[in-house]
């Protein structure tokens, strides 16, 4: 819903500040034609007030504070209008004319092929396919262009949608009368920006089949040409999860290009070698998207619906978390999805650019996206901040070119929650879920805690505990990583070099029960200069499970040196370190 028709909604018809009838008591006052309610126009929303009955409220532009990406229309390139050696070559893959000329497919005086991509009659880029001299295939997309489906404008029927894996898939279901779109990057399509950027043509679909290749294991050779194949999973299979993790589960069908012989089953790559190996193709292809099977219920497993899972930990183990950015923290904790991460401390020592620094760490060492609700900063100070971080200057001291890199690496790494209309969880946890769908974000930031609107029905203690369980569930539903920015207690004066734990959170000690990361961050106060140390110390209260790290804590040290938290190791007789309790 758009704010206009917010406000249509709200029978609020002024479209700029002004006076109007107010549509609750206007038509019971004496006095009816009385304009008693104020509307004003303010840069972030519309605030309404009724000086009579005191109907108030506020209609805001936008729930999310992040900039659209601005992309560049192609030009069109040169081809060659004789298309007589591009109608052969597709001859040879089954593919006929017809089609070639409907989808607009060119070819160039250097022989490469062009797929033209079209959304809304609009033509948004070009996929340009190439024969390297070793044989191989080579392909680039035009600078800057919009990421969308191949062939989405050619889609007519919306109980279903199919998804392929290249332009060809694309073509030679066209060849027998099936609508499919295919993915941009084929395989290689890991952030999938074409589901973000077509989301709202995505949500007129019934159900989805994914028809993505049918790709073999890698074998021994492979991986002695490849080391880094290694319990890599085949090209096929990783598009299929990134596409399932991205789209509504509960929609999606699997298609498999398998069909059973008289010497048993028999397997195909994808429908073009179908199309070109099989004698009754059309009937074939047919009743692959008609078999489609739908993806399990979520929360209903079998031991035969982990099969997969549990040999692969049989043979693997655990996966091994990814890095933080920090060696020091790295020995005591690694990152995991599927968790929650409680960091306390006491004020400015340093807690929520802990948390900052190991988000940027996440986005540079992971191609992470993050979400943050923050009552504690505005965008242009953690743009600042975050960049200041990257280019390790002054922020006031960037070039022009150098804040246009930084909006250009910046942009698609972090967006914000509008906190002024967002207050309670529970419409934090249903934007997180919209916007990992939509953006594919990695994490959630809470900062801090004591700024969310509580449910006052119901004690303190009762409150967190039901907070952080609901929280768990979401970060194992949508995998991935909820950070919750906590004060502590009154601190302890008698004690002042005591570092804290998860027993000194406020109110509850649910905050050291329900999560599965605690972190407490802590600076040493330097009585000859009475200025806090640049030396963070991350004490880690608390590791759940031995594969996430070691359950028995630990202590890191990141010092602060040119406008970055680094790593570094002093003396333990530096720190007060007798007083850490686990």
């Amino acid at each position: 819903m758009s704010y206009q028709e917010e406000l249509h909604k709200l029978e609020i018809s002024l479209t700029a500040t002004g006076y109007q009838l107010c549509p609750k008591c206007s038509k019971e006052r004496k006095n009816k034609t009385h304009k008693c309610l104020h509307v004003e126009y303010t840069e972030k929303g519309i605030l309404y007030n009724c000086h009579h009955c005191h109907w108030n409220g506020a209609v805001w532009y936008n729930k999310f504070k992040s900039n659209k990406k601005q992309y560049v229309r192609p030009e069109k390139p040169e081809v060659l209008d004789n298309k007589e050696k591009l109608y052969s070559y597709f001859k040879k893959r089954g593919i006929s004319k017809e089609i070639v000329d409907k989808y607009n497919v060119q070819i160039n005086s250097k022989n490469t092929i062009i797929f033209p991509y079209y959304k809304d009659g609009e033509l948004v880029n070009h996929k340009y396919r190439w024969t390297k001299k070793d044989g191989k295939k080579g392909f680039m997309q035009d600078k800057e262009a919009e990421q969308v489906f191949y062939g989405m404008d050619m889609i007519t029927d919306f109980s279903k949608l199919i998804i392929v894996e290249g332009e060809i898939d694309v073509l030679s279901l066209a060849e027998i009368g099936i609508e499919s779109i295919s993915v941009p990057q084929g395989a290689a399509e890991v952030k999938l920006d074409c589901i973000e950027n077509c989301y709202d043509w995505l949500q007129k679909f019934e159900s989805f089949i994914i028809a993505v290749d049918n790709d073999p294991p890698y074998t021994e050779e492979d991986i002695i040409k490849n080391p880094k194949l290694k319990d890599k999973d085949p090209a096929g299979d990783v598009l299929r999860k990134n596409l399932l993790f991205r789209l509504p589960k509960e929609k999606c069908r699997i298609a498999k290009y398998e069909i059973d012989g008289n010497d048993g089953n028999i397997s195909f790559k994808d429908a073009n070698e179908i199309l070109t190996q099989c004698d009754y193709a059309k009937d074939f292809l047919t009743i692959v998207m008609e078999s489609a099977e739908y993806v399990p219920l979520d929360n209903i497993y079998t031991y035969q619906s982990c099969y997969s899972e549990i040999f692969d930990f049989k043979i693997n183990g655990y996966e091994s978390g990814l890095s933080t950015g920090w060696e020091s923290v790295n020995k005591i904790f690694t990152i995991k999805t599927g968790h929650v991460m409680v960091v306390t401390g006491v004020p400015s020592h340093g807690k929520s650019f802990v948390v900052d620094s190991m988000l940027n760490n996440l986005s540079e060492l992971h191609g992470w996206k993050h979400l943050k609700w923050d009552d504690e900063s505005d965008i242009p100070t953690h743009f600042s901040q975050i960049t200041e971080m990257k280019l390790r200057k002054k922020f006031t001291y960037f070039t022009n070119e150098e804040m246009k890199l930084c909006f250009n690496s910046y942009n698609d790494s972090f967006y914000f929650i509008n906190n002024e209309v967002i207050r309670d969880y529970k419409s934090i946890m249903e934007l997180t879920e919209q916007a990992v769908r939509r953006y594919g974000i990695k994490t959630l930031t809470i900062d801090p805690y004591s700024k969310l609107q509580h449910d006052n029905s119901v004690n303190e203690t009762e409150f967190i505990r039901q907070f952080l369980s609901d929280l768990s569930s979401l970060s194992k539903r949508l995998n991935i990583l909820i950070i919750v920015v906590a004060h502590p207690a009154k601190p302890d004066f008698k004690n002042k070099d005591k570092i804290l734990g998860g027993y000194d959170i406020s109110a509850s000690s649910q905050w050291y029960n329900c999560t599965d990361y605690g972190l407490t961050v802590y600076r040493d106060y330097n009585k000859e200069t009475h200025k806090m140390e640049n030396i963070n110390q991350v004490k880690v209260w608390k590791v759940k499970y031995k594969h996430m790290g070691d359950p028995a804590g630990g202590m890191g040290y990141l010092k602060w040196e040119n406008f970055k938290l680094i790593d570094t190791i002093y003396e333990k007789t530096r720190y007060k370190t007798s007083n850490i309790e686990f």
